[in-house]
């Protein structure tokens, strides 16, 4: 019993300094566990607002997009209404009053360019009818007419989709 004793109590002794040592990592692995757990969490909220984010501006996007293509057609026949009727004293002035009061309503949604273009062209129609009957040079009056002209290629041209890869390319570096 005497030899037994001590080398029983060391052995028992070890073996609870192991169950402490275990206990402590136990109590570090279940910490970095919790932290992890937590950090994945705040993670996999991040990135569930991200793209809930990119789905509204995704409708959002579509949706002015949608209104402007809205606004080009329009602006489109109103141009060509205006283009038929430059020759005819009796409506341009009409036709010129609703081009005015469409770009008075829409002109954010034309762009700086077509916005221009558009307000130079019915400008010009309002003054062609007179130019032509005044006789002046026919310099000016093909340049007044090609003011005209200049708002339907705007439009047209700020109509043209963009290219799809364009588009992939920058919502993948969103």
């Amino acid at each position: 019993v005497g030899q037994f004793l001590p080398s029983y109590i060391r052995e028992k002794g070890k073996n609870l300094a192991t169950k402490e040592d275990i206990g402590a990592i136990t109590r570090k692995v279940e910490e970095v566990k919790s932290e992890y757990t937590e950090k994945l969490t705040h993670l996999s909220h991040q990135n569930n607002l991200i793209v809930e984010l990119f789905r509204s501006g995704s409708q959002m996007h579509a949706a002015m997009l949608l209104k402007r293509m809205e606004i080009l057609q329009e602006a489109y026949v109103l141009w060509l209404e205006l283009l038929h009727a430059v020759h005819k004293p009796e409506i341009i002035g009409e036709k010129v009053m609703d081009c005015q009061s469409f770009w008075e309503k829409n002109n954010l949604y034309l762009g700086a360019d077509l916005r221009n273009k558009y307000k130079l062209a019915y400008m010009s129609a309002a003054s062609h009818h007179k130019y032509v009957q005044w006789r002046e040079s026919p310099d000016l009056i093909k340049e007044n007419m090609q003011y005209i002209r200049d708002a339907g290629e705007a439009i047209v041209s700020a109509a043209e989709l963009p290219n799809i890869e364009n588009e992939f390319a920058s919502i993948e570096s969103m």
